[in-house]
């Protein structure tokens, strides 16, 4: 579904929202002329699906980023464990959600991550 421009209730100035590729996306366009403002809207959908075909953020999995985390000189301690539960993940699959449900996350990982979420 295609970006759409909308004006809120007393506001002169346009914004936009929609989904892309199950992505919800909606802000300002930081312009008060509709056409301006279609115009931002249509550019950030191009941006959006530019960045989908060509990204490295999709090419990127789980043993890919530990290997890069390794390369950096990072201590290895905890990524056995998350490397058997993950496997081969996208980068983009692992989000909080999925860190929260994580079978042995101790009290330690998710109260920073409640504390994040708000």
């Amino acid at each position: 579904m295609p970006l759409k421009v909308y004006r809120r209730k007393g506001s002169l100035i346009w914004s936009y929202r929609g989904t892309l590729a199950g992505d919800r996306k909606r802000g300002t366009t930081g312009s008060s002329d509709k056409e301006t403002a279609t115009r931002i809207a249509s550019e950030i959908e191009n941006k959006f699906w530019k960045r989908g075909l060509d990204s490295k953020e999709k090419a990127l999995t789980w043993p890919k980023a530990v290997a890069l985390y390794m390369a950096a000189g990072k201590s290895p301690r905890f990524l056995l464990k998350l490397s058997e539960y993950w496997r081969d993940a996208t980068y983009r699959a692992i989000r909080k959600r999925t860190i929260k449900r994580h079978p042995k996350v101790s009290e330690a990982i998710r109260r920073p991550l409640k504390i994040v979420k708000g």
